[in-house]
């Protein structure tokens, strides 16, 4: 029986490789089953192709996203840099003309901190970000972002720290008019920062320029707080007062930058 179906096969085989050879059978008949093959051929690739298109999409996603937070970092510390550039040109001005001065120098570090929560009720002005003392941070340390200065970190803990934001009622900081080189207190007032009595013969104008002196131990000179806005002359009093906008962008930060600006000895001793 199975040597039947054996030779039959082949007798088969035969006849048809006869024909085909004579006739073109195959060839003719290509195009239509290539018609009918086809679509089905497409049809079973699609889920392949698909699961190809979101592999790459995504992937593409996720590389973009590492990509701008890289960029975002880079950012923050290229401002850094930027804004210290003015600091150390005047630094090197005055030690041409007072060369026998002898000022100690320290290198500055700087970390990008993530914001993780914003505070912003009347009484209380804070941020809380993902660095802490495993990070090296203090209390006091000054806090940064791309536009000026943000504050100063009031409590740290081991992973996380709170930054106490330049418009917070409690916190104040020595500025340097831009224009005039006058040095004033800046006090937070809950949304912006106000310069208290500031003796009515001081040339103070709107859209004057406030920087960091660098003169309060806590933060670096020549960095950006804010702008004034109004001046107010007190009635009855030999005092002007003014109101400052903050140029950080405190409740928008998603990122900020932690300065290291006292010397190792000196954080040493916070810490104590």
């Amino acid at each position: 029986m199975l040597w039947r179906k054996l030779i039959s096969s082949l007798i088969l085989a035969i006849v048809l490789v006869s024909v085909d050879y004579r006739y073109a059978v195959v060839d003719r008949a290509a195009p239509l089953v290539d018609l009918v093959v086809q679509p089905i051929v497409t049809a079973s690739s699609l889920p392949q192709q698909f699961f190809d298109w979101i592999y790459t999409h995504y992937r593409g996603v996720e590389e973009l996203i590492e990509e701008n937070r890289v960029l975002r970092q880079q950012l923050l510390e290229d401002v850094f840099w930027a804004q210290s550039v003015g600091a150390l040109e005047a630094e090197n001005r005055r030690l041409r003309t007072l060369a026998q001065l002898d000022v100690p120098a320290h290198s500055q570090r700087v970390l990008v901190a993530e914001v993780t929560k914003i505070n912003t009720s009347a009484f209380r002005q804070t941020i809380t970000i993902n660095r802490g003392t495993r990070d090296g941070t203090y209390v006091g340390q000054p806090v940064l972002d791309e536009r000026g200065v943000v504050g100063q970190i009031s409590s740290t803990s081991l992973f996380q720290s709170t930054v106490l934001l330049v418009t917070d009622v409690s916190h104040a900081l020595l500025v340097r008019n831009a224009r005039t080189d006058d040095r004033y207190l800046a006090h937070g007032n809950g949304q912006g920062l106000t310069l208290r009595f500031v003796p009515r013969h001081n040339d103070l104008e709107p859209g004057d320029v406030l920087l960091t002196s660098g003169l309060d131990d806590t933060y670096p000179e020549q960095h950006l707080v804010g702008r004034i806005t109004q001046v107010t002359a007190q009635p009855g009093r030999d005092f002007l007062e003014a109101d400052v906008q903050a140029e950080a962008q405190l409740h928008r930060n998603r990122e900020v930058l932690l300065v290291w600006h006292r010397k190792p000895a000196e954080e040493a001793g916070d810490a104590d």
